[in-house]
């Protein structure tokens, strides 16, 4: 069984208990709406009301502020019997449209508020929507399930930071607010979060409750979600920033779900409506149970990196590896092929010597993992140069600009490093460019089945470079869109990879995800693994390749998240754990061979 099939199986299984309930509970749910602005304003499941009177909030009303100099002006609502007007130099209209999300069932309510410009100039507002919709009378009494960042999993009690760890939060009498991608795109005053989430959803429940509320926006669009706001600070907030220019018009939509699962059904809402697919699926991803990477590594404990791959590949069809990974083969970070490149250097700084490679060798190790039947795959990372490769001059104007005008270096200091590694910025056309044009070299050269990004969770952030700044995500969303679109022009079946290790949230516009995440901090901390799973409102339906340098280590919990999710299990050779398959020590290789047809099998 893939993993598609499990998420579809064990879900049918879940989705029997919850429709059983949905059918009952929905046949109960009484939508209020207006005749005169068509715009609902109540709604009641089972005879009770999730909006109270006299509240100053309506079921999904619309709010706009002008924003002059980083300050907000005052806040405009539309809704009730208002269903448009102007706040300031913007034109606005709100429109409800009723859906259905389970079982043919009107419980999804979709908000679409529309600003059209009429300055001359630029302008920028702080807008939204605020719903007075709640499981529970008292508004302290609430409870989310978010998927927040696993960044901060490990952070010391005295952080400063004080980011959120679990998923599952208490609104309590001091509130809850989260971001989705940069807070400072959402709000001009904010410029972090104690809570980054991996998708736009909030899952809004109650001990007690009637159902599960969840808001959720567009995946393309930052937004923030702010509990006890409005008039009486009771309401939910569901907003962000808008800058227009002369005429311009933008479409802001947020949907309000009703539903009785858990936060799943909240994140399978947002992958139907809020988020819309590049490409096709593809299908042989989900059928891969173990992923193989190579850190181009050594034959021999201490020996010279270069033959490891090669050792290995003989053990692939014994531990069922699905997809190899190649990685370490290039000349420097950043610049990792180039047609006219036929020979080079890679590892120049390893303890044992620099390895030479050749573009026929990479070749000559797609082709022998194919012959293997295992799907071959090639290494990029997604921002990173090298200081030492040749293009670095040309490339200087990309280093990413910290709020001090200092160009950012990235810190990898491994055996692959010629001089010293710089963050680039997906905000830069120039390095979007660049990243495409190698992409596409390694298609043609090497003819892989997927390529592996490294890291992608750095582009999310902000560059303060004069010309191209602004927030990494815009830029790194359309880079991964770019990217996709080379990798799937070579074939229906080639695949990209993002690796978010549920940090980020990239895969939404890759083919899956194949980071390593095989850390303490990451993997290894039991929070990682509390269902729901994070990442899944993310990754969704995708497959879930993981490396795994501490693939020994932390095999235990590999297995364990493999059995929840269906997600691969990672082994590696030549960094972390460097073992690779054929020098695992015997106890270590009966386990793990165990395991992975326990796996295979279910």
């Amino acid at each position: 069984m893939n993993r598609r099939e499990f998420l579809s199986a064990s879900g049918a299984a879940l989705w029997g208990v919850a429709r059983a309930l949905g059918e009952e509970a929905n046949t109960g749910i009484r939508w209020q709406r207006r005749s005169d602005s068509r715009l609902f304003q109540g709604v009641a499941v089972d005879g009770r009301p999730l909006v109270l009177p006299d509240e100053g909030v309506g079921l999904f009303d619309g709010f706009c502020r002008t924003i002059e100099d980083g300050k907000l002006g005052r806040e405009i609502v539309f809704g009730g019997d208002r269903p448009s007007g102007e706040c300031g130099p913007v034109a606005i209209s709100l429109e409800h449209r009723l859906l259905s999300f389970t079982g043919g069932k009107e419980d999804l309510l979709e908000a679409t508020l529309t600003l059209r410009s009429r300055a001359d100039r630029p302008c920028e507002v702080f807008c939204g929507f605020l719903t007075g919709a709640r499981p529970s009378p008292d508004a302290g009494d609430q409870q989310v399930y978010v998927p927040i960042s696993a960044s901060g999993l490990r952070d010391p009690a005295d952080d400063k930071r004080r980011r959120m760890k679990d998923c599952r939060q208490a609104v309590g009498s001091e509130g809850f607010l989260c971001h989705y991608l940069e807070p400072q795109a959402s709000d001009p005053r904010q410029s972090t979060t104690r809570a980054s989430l991996l998708a736009p959803v909030v899952d809004v429940f109650a001990d007690g409750g009637p159902c599960h509320i969840a808001l959720f926006s567009s995946s393309t669009e930052p937004v923030l979600f702010q509990a006890l706001q409005g008039p009486s600070s009771k309401a939910w907030r569901v907003a962000r920033r808008v800058r227009l220019e002369p005429n311009e018009t933008h479409v802001f939509t947020a949907w309000l779900l009703l539903h009785q699962g858990d936060a799943t059904e909240a994140w399978k809402a947002f992958h139907r409506f809020g988020h819309k697919e590049d490409f096709p699926d593809i299908v042989w991803p989900h059928d891969v149970r173990v992923h193989y990477y190579d850190f181009l590594s050594a034959a021999t404990a201490d020996g010279p990196r270069g033959g490891g791959y090669d050792l290995d590949l003989k053990h692939f069809g014994e531990f069922h590896v699905g997809m190899a990974t190649q990685h370490g083969y290039y000349l420097s970070y950043g610049d990792f092929i180039h047609p006219d490149r036929k020979e080079w250097k890679a590892m120049p700084t390893d303890a044992a010597g620099a390895v030479p490679m050749t573009i026929e060798k990479i070749k000559a190790r797609v082709d022998a993992t194919r012959k293997a039947g295992v799907h071959p795959a090639i290494y990029m990372h997604y921002t990173i140069l090298d200081e030492g490769s040749p293009l670095f001059e040309s490339m200087r104007d990309s280093i990413l600009v910290d709020a001090n005008g200092t160009p950012t270096p990235f810190g990898w200091e491994g055996p692959d490093v010629i001089k010293k590694t710089w963050r680039m910025s997906p905000a830069s056309p120039q390095w979007r460019d660049h990243l495409v044009q190698q992409a596409r070299w390694i298609m043609e050269l090497f003819n892989p089945d997927a390529i592996v990004l490294d890291e992608t969770f750095t582009a999310l952030g902000y560059d303060h470079h004069k010309t191209h700044g602004g927030p990494l995500s815009v830029g790194g969303i359309e880079l991964m869109r770019q990217l996709r679109a080379t990798v799937r022009s070579f074939g229906p079946d080639k695949a990209l990879f993002a690796s978010d290790c549920s940090m980020g949230n990239l895969c939404l516009w890759g083919d899956g995800e194949a980071g390593d995440h095989c850390y303490d901090r990451l993997l290894g901390h039991e929070l990682y693994r509390k269902p729901p799973i994070r990442y899944m409102a993310a990754l969704g339906e995708k497959a879930w390749l993981p490396c795994a340098w501490l693939f020994k280590s932390l095999w235990p919990a590999q297995v364990d998240l493999a059995r929840k999710v269906a997600a691969a299990v990672g082994v590696t050779n030549g960094w972390g754990d460097n073992l690779g398959l054929a020098r695992l020590p015997q106890d270590a290789r009966q386990q793990m061979l165990k395991d992975i047809e326990m796996l295979v099998r279910s």
